[in-house]
């Protein structure tokens, strides 16, 4: 029998490493998300750090910076919330691209699989069919020696020429 191959192998070795540079996409985007949602958190700590406390006394100038310096920090805190919810939408995108991916490289495996299960049962048949054959000949063979020995027993002289009548020398 020759070896099974299946046809669309290579769109499925295209498809497979589709889905595993998705994959990668999908943990790059995660990690790009998760990187600036720690930045956000150390922004907003930082503003809450800086906060001021109860019963402290600051020149107008101290208040002037601090001021200034919050509202930076405030900025800061509202432009790190828009990256934060771009790479959200970013992650959001990789994960259907990745989907998209993976049912694509599935379905062929799983035809493949299919294909390879069909393919194993015709050669099993095949395989039974010889046999079934091989079968059939050895008892066609046995019952062609049982009538050649039924003949030989019923009909001595007539298979044996040198069972003849004693004295024809």
């Amino acid at each position: 029998m020759k070896k099974y191959k299946f046809r669309l192998q290579k769109v499925l070795d295209f498809r497979m490493s589709l889905k595993d540079e998705r994959k990668r996409e999908l943990l790059a985007a995660n990690q790009r998300l998760h990187e600036a949602e720690a930045e956000l958190d150390r922004v907003r700590r930082e503003l809450l750090k800086f906060g001021l406390s109860e019963g402290q006394t600051m020149s107008v100038e101290d208040l002037t910076l601090r001021s200034a310096y919050t509202e930076r920090m405030r900025n800061a805190v509202a432009e790190q919330i828009e990256v934060v919810a771009m790479r959200q939408a970013e992650a959001a995108e990789a994960i259907q691209r990745y989907i998209e991916a993976a049912k694509n490289a599935n379905a062929l495996d799983t035809l493949k699989n299919r294909r390879f299960q069909e393919y194993m049962e015709r050669i099993q048949k095949e395989e039974e069919k010889v046999l079934d054959e091989s079968a059939v000949q050895r008892a066609g063979r046995a019952l062609i020696r049982q009538a050649g020995q039924r003949r030989i027993s019923e009909h001595p002289e007539d298979e044996h020429p040198d069972h003849g009548k004693v004295g024809n020398n």
